[in-house]
């Protein structure tokens, strides 16, 4: 996958160049400067290597060398208990010969008891290739391409520089996971890690380009597809891991924050999960210092219908991302600090909302320190039927929203207009919110009674609820409502939002306060719906460093 050719700029502006998190630059020469600027693994698989450097030290050349690794992910198996049983014998041992040397530890103690230490998270199979796969004489901008990898293997690379003496100006080292990796691929467990693959990774300097001057971001990032179990079905999303030239952990590890998406529409074709929608979005937080990930709602991508605007959907989705997330970042050796954050945009304001309302049933394992929205939907009666008596695009939400619903709750009561009733079907499979063709609002009208049918309407536009008291058991099921608070909640709220309009968060926030959940209310002058906060990291938000201020603030606070 080339940079310069193969990726179209609107991708770029949304987030798919990343940067890898696993690059360490040892400085050997203040003269020359050797950095990995970009590693992407292609469907062949292959791997492509970008590097630049500049050095005063005349004629040099770049060896490129790797490692293998067939990574062993440790669960209840053979290897798993074999490392165990070689940890206490290596213990034991151990303790035998302090003894015999009054306390003094053999010189090789310490790296046996790394290697005992490693055998006991995760066991590995290494091919180690001591000649260069490439020599190359030239300075500037490099790429070498190795064919010769294997997906689900993770291989180390070295670039080196050295002089035509064999001197060694700078080495650079990046670790890449190819293709697909199966970690627990039938695992049932709410949040386990099923499959995670490795989408690319690129620096800072590389994004800037695509980003508008007014955006403060930190770092490059990583990027990696993961799937997992959540709530009996199965979730994508898209994880961002901090990267860039020079750039280590902080000393207590990540935080990790979830960005969860807004309205992309209910069929598969609509998944974010590894494409430039997930990676603009979770790289909000992994372009800002935390490990960032977006998830997919079950359904998107993965079997079964997303159930629009269901409030148990998305929150195990969400809550169970951050799990399968904590567990990648194990897999990846990252540290990280154990404490959360959730924030999101529209659809993912109220899917943050249903997040904070089953945390303390659904994952009290989560140490989450904060929850935020932006714009959330409310998912109120009072909000939502009045625009049935208009004609508006609105409409097109509101029938995503049914479709949904009827699929989740069951209902077999006439919904549709005979005029839509053959098209709706192709329509929520096939057809996505935001698409560059054609979309679901180009495929839904924007006159109430050409989208439902007439029985159906008539309740919704006077809210007299005869024949289909289940649409307004469903309203009352998923409205955002008062909940047990175990965070910290801020929303941040675009006056000139047309898409939530500012009196209906008001009124929502206002209810939650007065119910007693200690909820904080921002508003942001002059911001629209897409605005505000928590949307694309190279997009304009009014509030991105004060959002991202408060969500670290709480993160990091004892």
């Amino acid at each position: 996958m080339k940079l310069s050719r193969d990726l179209p700029r609107w991708a770029l502006r949304a987030g798919l160049l990343a940067a890898l998190s696993l690059v360490t630059v040892a400085e050997v020469a203040a003269s020359s400067t050797l950095v990995l600027q970009s590693v992407t693994p292609d469907a062949t698989p292959s791997v492509e290597l970008w590097w630049t450097s500049t050095t005063d030290a005349g004629f040099v050349r770049y060896e490129v060398y790797r490692q293998a690794h067939q990574l062993t992910v440790p669960a209840a198996n053979g290897v798993t208990l074999t490392a165990l049983l070689l940890a206490a014998l290596g213990i034991a041992l151990m303790g035998t010969w302090l003894r015999g040397r009054q306390g003094r530890l053999p010189r090789l103690a310490p790296p046996v008891l790394a290697l005992l230490a490693a055998g006991v998270g995760f066991a590995s199979q290494s091919e180690s290739r001591l000649d260069p796969l490439a020599v190359i004489d030239a300075q500037g901008t490099k790429l070498y391409t190795d064919t010769q990898v294997t997906a689900g293997v993770t291989y180390d690379y070295w670039v080196t520089l050295v002089t035509s003496s064999d001197g060694v100006l700078q080495s650079d080292t990046v670790m890449v996971p190819v293709g697909t990796i199966d970690v627990a691929p039938e695992c049932t467990t709410n949040g386990c890690l099923r499959q995670c693959s490795y989408g690319g990774s690129y620096t800072k300097a590389v994004i800037d380009p695509y980003a508008t001057p007014d955006i403060n971001f930190d770092n490059g990032y990583s990027i990696y597809t993961i799937y997992y179990a959540t709530d009996g079905a199965v979730s994508g999303a898209t994880v961002t891991v901090p990267f860039d030239t020079g750039l280590t952990p902080p000393a207590g590890g990540w935080h990790i924050a979830a960005n969860n998406h807004g309205t992309v529409g209910i069929g598969d074709v609509c998944a974010t999960a590894g494409l430039s929608v997930g990676i603009g979005l979770s790289s909000y937080f992994g372009g800002r210092g935390m490990i960032g990930v977006t998830s997919d709602y079950a359904g998107l991508g993965t079997p079964g219908l997303h159930h629009y605007l269901t409030q148990r959907v998305e929150a195990t989705s969400s809550l169970d991302g951050m799990r399968a997330t904590r567990t990648l970042a194990a897999l990846l050796g990252l540290p990280i600090t154990n404490r959360f954050a959730a924030a999101g945009l529209s659809q993912g304001g109220h899917a943050t909302f249903a997040a904070a309302a089953l945390h303390a049933e659904y994952a009290p394992d989560l140490d989450i320190r904060a929850f935020a929205a932006a714009g959330p939907a409310t998912v109120w009666e009072s909000h939502w039927l009045p625009t049935t008596s208009y004609i508006t695009d609105a409409l097109k939400y509101h029938a995503m929203l049914f479709y949904a619903w009827a699929d989740r709750y069951g209902w077999s009561k006439p919904i549709w207009a005979s005029s839509l009733s053959s098209t709706i079907d192709d329509t929520m499979n096939n057809y996505c919110m935001f698409a560059l063709g054609e979309s679901i609002g180009d495929r839904i009208p924007d006159i109430p009674n050409r989208i439902f049918d007439e029985t159906f309407l008539h309740e919704m536009q006077t809210e007299t609820w005869s024949e289909y008291t289940m649409v307004h058991d469903a309203f009352t099921l998923n409205a955002v409502a008062p909940y047990e608070q175990t965070a910290p909640f801020r929303v941040y709220q675009g006056d000139e939002d047309n898409t939530t309009p500012e009196p209906y968060t008001r009124e929502t926030v206002e209810a939650l306060q007065a119910a007693g959940n200690a909820i904080d209310y921002v508003v942001v002058p002059g911001a629209e719906h897409e605005t505000t906060a928590f949307f694309y990291l190279t997009s304009s938000q009014l509030a991105d460093d004060e959002s991202i201020a408060w969500i670290r603030s709480q993160l990091d606070a004892n």
